[in-house]
């Protein structure tokens, strides 16, 4: 089979699909069952193997991380008597319980920290959109915790993607395998957290 078509993708649009990915993964619902970690890796691996320089790959998702956690503190900030009617929400309350707990107990530096949380990353924003986080401090720490997540999530999959042939097939399927293996994975998570 013939990978050489990953080489003739367009250098904007794997930088487009890392930073809508990047935002994706920090949407409140959303962002529980998207495999972020894995096609994070995946897309940054292509971006090296395309000589995307690294500035770019980390500055499409740190846009894309503030972005999506913006988006979904503005959730809870401007809809906050209703968010917990609609669906998702509605049906596991336990996401925000557990969310406004968390800010509830470290204050603002949960933002920071839920960031690098998996399973509750796509709630702090909401949830400190609930407690009413003033704008600037929310926005302060979310572009500071999106500085240091970009890169620590983004660099390893680039320099993978250094060292890696993605136009051998055997790289190329390994790559999917493990694409698949971490979604698979993700969905099991994402079912045992949603109970």
């Amino acid at each position: 089979m013939d990978f050489t078509w990953i080489e003739s993708l367009p250098q904007s649009g794997v930088l487009l699909a890392l930073a809508l990915l990047a935002c994706a993964e920090s949407l409140a619902v959303i962002g529980i069952v998207v495999p972020g970690v894995a096609l994070l890796t995946l897309l940054a691996a292509l971006a090296s193997e395309q000589s995307i320089p690294l500035i770019w790959v980390l500055l499409a998702g740190f846009i894309g991380a503030v972005v999506g956690d913006g988006l979904s503190y503005g959730l809870g900030y401007w809809f906050r008597d209703r968010i917990h009617q609609w669906p998702g929400f509605r049906t596991h309350p336990q996401w925000l319980t557990q969310s406004t707990a968390f800010i509830h107990k470290y204050g603002a530096v949960s933002v920071v920290m839920g960031r690098f949380i998996g399973p509750i990353r796509p709630f702090i924003p909401v949830a400190a959109g609930l407690f009413r986080m003033p704008p600037q401090h929310f926005f302060l720490l979310n572009i500071l915790s999106a500085a240091v997540w970009s890169p620590l999530y983004l660099l390893p999959g680039f320099l993978t993607g250094k060292v890696l042939d993605f136009t051998n097939p055997w790289v190329w399927g390994g790559m999917v395998i493990a694409t698949l293996i971490a979604i698979t994975c993700s969905v099991i998570l994402g079912r045992r957290q949603s109970q």
